[in-house]
């Protein structure tokens, strides 16, 4: 072989094995725009409440444990109220009229589940208690 023939040999085969490009280039390169202003992430779902004990005077809500909580937050009467990861229910003596009750389970010093079910708990007169 010439020596003139052996380097464009060499190169011949080096366009050979160069890529070149195509299809996956162009999946990294593509553009698209964000339009809206809320981002939605899917998150911890909230714990399932239940109605409990009723007693003269009184009404019970329940809730199922959600694995990780460190505590909940019950909120009734227009207002947030955290307890600890070992407590799963909330006792109601003194509530009146009515009061819807939901519960959320808190993640750590910033998370917070979605919003359980509701129920409404009642106390009339400080003797019937009703949960619906």
């Amino acid at each position: 072989m010439s020596r003139r023939l052996l380097p464009a040999l060499a190169a011949g085969l080096l366009v050979l094995v160069t890529p070149t490009g195509g299809a996956a280039e162009a999946a990294w390169s593509d553009a698209g725009a964000l339009t809206g202003t809320t981002v939605t992430a899917a998150g911890p779902t909230g714990p399932v409440l239940s109605c409990g004990l009723l007693t003269l005077g009184g009404a019970q809500v329940t809730w199922t444990a959600v694995p990780g909580a460190t505590g909940y937050r019950v909120r009734y009467s227009g207002a947030d109220h955290d307890v600890s990861a070992a407590t799963l229910s909330q006792s109601f003596t003194a509530v009146l009229g009515s009061s819807t009750v939901t519960v959320s389970a808190l993640l750590g010093s910033t998370w917070v589940s979605t919003a359980s079910n509701t129920r409404t708990v009642t106390v009339v007169g400080g003797l019937v208690g009703v949960c619906t």
